[in-house]
């Protein structure tokens, strides 16, 4: 073993200085190679981080723009052309050209809602604005956004829930996920047929408590459902048209609110539930009362190349 040892170290004292000194300096150049590699790898993240910020700020000021510019006149075309409706009643066929607009508007107005909803949600920019209001008399104006769906298949709409209950939550994202639950059961109930809407408030459990049963054919996959754009028939001359929006919304926003939704068949009946905590003021969060297993957040690229629709 020692004369090993002697042997290895009698080879390095007969290797030349200059052979030494050109090692040295091979090595210091592959590790200041390897150290201008990191730096330029680093200066490309950080480029690419910029663009990221910029991009999402970009997007955040176009959804603002989205939201000024489409949303709000939209709803002041569907207010006006209610408005002529009601005051042309005597002539038929102009009634039955505004009533189409009006259910033009009000289709565009409900779908724009939805891709700003969707885009808050996939940035994860979201912030919770709570508020205590009248569960009926926000029911009121969600009927009102749907009115284009009801009146136009007949559908008849069977409510129960009382008539002053307050509640404490994020209206606007409430509102969303009611309206997209009520429009869902809309588009894929037979005509003359009768939706079910029930809203009970928990306040011992703390929790709120929605169920929606419409009519309809089997759902064949409950989970693919809540996918963003997932549509079960893409043929161009399908019988439901829409986004395939609506039931991801629903399942982003009950998620940020830190609770639970589902669908299941019930019989003859698709029934979708949602489990919601009841706060109890405006200072109280989602987090205290958390009713949730797991974050939900949108993967496009992973839902477009499946059977979906864009």
């Amino acid at each position: 073993m020692k004369s090993d040892l002697t042997s290895q170290r009698d080879a390095q004292q007969d290797i030349p200085d200059d052979v030494l000194i050109a090692l040295l300096v091979r090595r210091i150049e592959d590790r200041q190679k390897a150290l201008n590699e990191l730096q330029s790898a680093f200066a490309d993240l950080e480029r690419a981080n910029r663009r990221l910020v910029r991009s999402e700020r970009n997007k955040m000021r176009f959804l603002s723009l989205i939201r000024n510019e489409f949303n709000n006149p939209l709803l002041g075309m569907v207010m006006l052309l209610k408005a002529l409706i009601q005051e042309k009643s005597d002539d038929p066929e102009l009634k039955n050209l505004l009533e189409m607009l009006f259910y033009d508007a009000l289709s565009v107005s409900f779908h724009m809602a939805n891709v700003v909803s969707a885009a808050n949600i996939e940035s994860g920019q979201m912030e919770a604005n709570i508020s205590c209001f009248n569960l009926r008399d926000m029911l009121i104006d969600v009927q009102d956004a749907l009115f284009h769906l009801t009146n136009s298949s007949n559908i008849q709409l069977a409510i129960q829930m009382s008539e002053q209950e307050i509640i404490c939550q994020d209206l606007e994202k409430l509102q969303a996920i009611v309206r997209n639950v009520m429009s869902n059961a809309f588009r894929f109930s037979p005509k003359d047929s009768v939706v079910s809407f029930t809203c009970q408030h928990d306040p011992v459990n703390r929790k709120l408590h929605i169920i929606v049963r419409n009519p309809g054919k089997e759902i064949t996959d409950m989970d693919a459902i809540f996918d963003p754009f997932y549509q079960e028939d893409l043929s161009y001359g399908r019988e439901h048209h829409g986004l395939g929006l609506g039931l991801s919304v629903v399942k982003g926003y009950v998620s940020f609110m830190h609770g639970q939704v589902k669908m299941q068949r019930n019989g003859d009946f698709n029934e979708l539930s949602i489990e919601l905590p009841a706060l109890s003021n405006k200072e109280e969060t989602f987090e205290q009362l958390s009713l949730k297993e797991e974050p939900f957040t949108f993967d496009f690229e992973e839902q477009t190349s499946q059977n979906h629709a864009f």
